[in-house]
């Protein structure tokens, strides 16, 4: 997956193949799962939002807490699929700034909370 990280003018980036251009919804802040150097998921941290608080509701937790809740939860559902799970910002079908994403590395969980703050604060 590393080897398709290209240095663009303003970021590093990962082209989208013609065969990945389905998943591309648009841009924003996304969870991008690969398996064998091929995109085969991408999730939308701003859709995720929109669908659980629609879904599930806010109750006693903050917008905040319930992004990052399910933020989590679609980062486990990448990984329990056996994907190598990325952050990227989505745009012009590209994956821009691209970064690994680990349950154990406080770095990966504060780029999320990062990439959440601005979906949600959008």
């Amino acid at each position: 997956m590393r080897n398709r990280i290209e240095q663009a003018p303003a970021c590093e980036v990962i082209n989208l193949t013609t065969e990945e251009e389905d998943l591309y919804h648009g841009c924003g802040w996304a969870i991008a799962g690969f398996a064998n150097g091929k995109l085969q998921d991408l999730r939308y941290l701003g859709k995720v939002v929109i669908e659980e608080e629609v879904t599930e509701g806010v109750g006693a937790l903050s917008r905040e807490e319930v992004a990052m809740k399910f933020a989590l939860k679609q980062l486990n559902q990448v990984i329990a699929n056996g994907q190598e799970p990325w952050l990227v910002m989505c745009s012009c079908y590209q994956l821009c700034g691209p970064r690994p994403l680990a349950l154990d590395d406080a770095g990966s969980i504060a780029a999320l909370a990062k990439a959440l703050g601005e979906e949600i604060s959008a």
